[in-house]
């Protein structure tokens, strides 16, 4: 990322707040999240560090789309990889109060890794599930090459 750009990307989201306000301006193209309407599933840890769970709880308010909000056990990285074990847990809570404490208190812990709620959540939002075509690429997009590209050898 060119300095200028980090630079702005930290002032404006960061100390500023400017895209969840709504005033984050791109091209004279003010984003604003509330014109979001798709459905959205936030993810957010207890012990995060770095991402506070609270703030992570105001994503899940930010967006006009259906949304789910599961908070997670352990900190910023073991609370995403969660994978399935006898450790696993997280809060789920299908109401969205303003106040996230409120959230929690009522919320239900589940003895299983998120993502198995997940799993379930993007299920019904995936269509149908169809086989893979039997050959590469398309009319207008051709393989460039058999795999594994040139992208992956070393070059001389």
């Amino acid at each position: 990322m060119p300095a200028k750009m980090h630079s702005e990307y930290l002032r404006s989201f960061y100390l500023n707040n400017e895209f969840a306000r709504g005033t984050f301006v791109i091209d004279g193209f003010t984003l604003d999240p509330k014109a979001v309407d798709v459905d959205t599933y936030v993810v957010a840890a207890i012990n995060d560090h770095i991402v506070p769970w609270v703030s992570g709880y105001k994503t899940a308010q930010m967006f006009s789309g259906v949304n789910r909000f599961v908070l997670s056990t352990q900190g910023h990285i073991a609370g995403v990889v969660n994978p399935p074990s006898p450790k696993a847990q997280h809060w789920t809570n299908d109401e969205r109060p303003t106040d996230p404490e409120q959230w929690k208190d009522a919320a239900q812990m589940v003895d299983a890794t998120w993502w198995i709620d997940w799993a379930e959540w993007i299920g019904t939002r995936a269509g149908d599930l169809i086989d893979s075509p039997w050959v590469l690429g398309a009319a207008d997009y051709p393989p460039l090459e058999p795999a594994p590209g040139d992208y992956v050898r070393v070059r001389a």
